[in-house]
């Protein structure tokens, strides 16, 4: 929703190859809507996720999630910085680990806006990156933002919980739904954040 809320603010200016480019991403936006729509059917009815365990492409997916999200970094004035390693494939579900990264991106984005200035006077940005180890792929997005304190680090990924600092839109859903799939998928997710300074997570998917 919120890719397809950026494109819609940009649709009355856009040129005809844009046009074209952005129709083409509120319809894989409006597909994984639908996809997590199914699978919250399944959770109410069944008690569980479906999983479908597939080879994904690390490289392709993150770079497909960051120009999704590029438009709306533009409107947060940040800018995303997408720091490659080398290609790597990771088994686990594709459709979850997607909205895992894109949930962790947009909240980087948001909260990463509210920028300290650095001792060089310059501004830093959201950086997304992953490493790779025999046992597993990390996927690490680092923002420089407002930050959280010890407090709030014990609370976050409970149901509907949202830091009070600053006014952002959301439910408070998003790393309680997170967690859950690191529990039935047995990935790890770990936050260090400091006051002022900012944020960062690393999502870790094993082998």
């Amino acid at each position: 929703l919120n890719v397809i809320y950026g494109i819609s603010q940009l649709l009355p200016k856009c040129n005809t190859n844009e046009l074209q480019l952005y129709t083409d991403t509120i319809i894989q936006s409006i597909d994984n809507i639908k996809n997590i729509e199914k699978d919250f059917t399944e959770y109410r009815k069944t008690g569980k996720h479906s999983i479908k365990y597939d080879l994904v492409e690390i490289d392709e997916l993150i770079q497909e999630i960051v120009n999704e999200y590029t438009d709306m970094a533009k409107r947060y004035n940040i800018k995303i910085i997408y720091m490659k390693n080398k290609k790597t494939r990771v088994f686990t579900d594709v459709v979850k680990l997607k909205q895992a990264i894109s949930n962790l991106l947009s909240n980087a984005i948001k909260y990463g806006s509210y920028h300290e200035k650095q001792e060089d006077n310059t501004i830093k940005d959201v950086v997304i990156t992953y490493v790779i180890d025999v046992s597993f792929t990390r996927i690490i997005i680092t923002d420089y933002g407002i930050g959280m304190s010890s407090n709030e680090l014990k609370r976050i990924g409970q149901p509907f919980y949202r830091s009070k600092k600053i006014d952002r839109q959301g439910t408070g859903l998003g790393l309680s739904i997170i967690n859950k799939f690191a529990t039935l998928l047995k990935w790890d997710l770990n936050i260090k954040s400091v006051e002022k300074k900012g944020t960062t997570i690393g999502l870790t998917i094993y082998s």
